[in-house]
């Protein structure tokens, strides 16, 4: 092959709204995703596919629930509920459902990345801890029920 030849360019078409939308159905298979991060990732992305792709995966990565972060934070109702709503408006974090059973997620894992930069190691080493702590002590039923052998297998 010479390589100094002249080469014909490749061209990748961008993908229509439909096909946008195909392929974040096919990345989040059924895990649900809020209509407006849909919308969010069809605007961003432009149909190239893939950033379609990798902005899907990262909206995917981090979901946590209520229970949980109220376990953690240790914050009156009144004071956790008013912050989340603040993140809410700034578009930062997305809810699913209503306190106490809402499940938040980052609109995008950069944000998430930005908030974790923001944490000294000290606090983060605490904050890992209480988180682990709270699962172990909260949810250490359910992690074991989902972790064992279906009876029917």
């Amino acid at each position: 092959m010479d390589r100094t030849a002249p080469r014909d360019p490749l061209t990748i078409n961008r993908l229509t709204q439909r096909d946008v939308g195909a392929m974040i159905d096919r990345v989040v298979g059924n895990k649900p995703l809020p209509a407006s991060i849909r919308r969010d990732i069809v605007e961003r992305t432009d149909g190239v596919p893939l950033f379609v792709e990798e902005m899907t995966k990262a909206v995917l990565e981090v979901e946590f629930s209520h229970t949980l972060l109220a376990s953690v934070l240790r914050k009156p109702e009144a004071e956790l509920g008013a912050a989340i709503s603040r993140l809410i408006q700034a578009g930062l974090l997305f809810r699913r459902g209503v306190p106490p059973d809402a499940i938040y997620l980052f609109k995008h894992a950069l944000v998430q990345d930005a908030v974790y930069g923001t944490l000294l190691r000290e606090p983060r080493r605490a904050l890992h801890a209480r988180i682990a702590q709270t699962i172990e002590s909260q949810f250490a039923g359910a992690v074991a029920t989902a972790l064992l052998p279906s009876k029917s297998a």
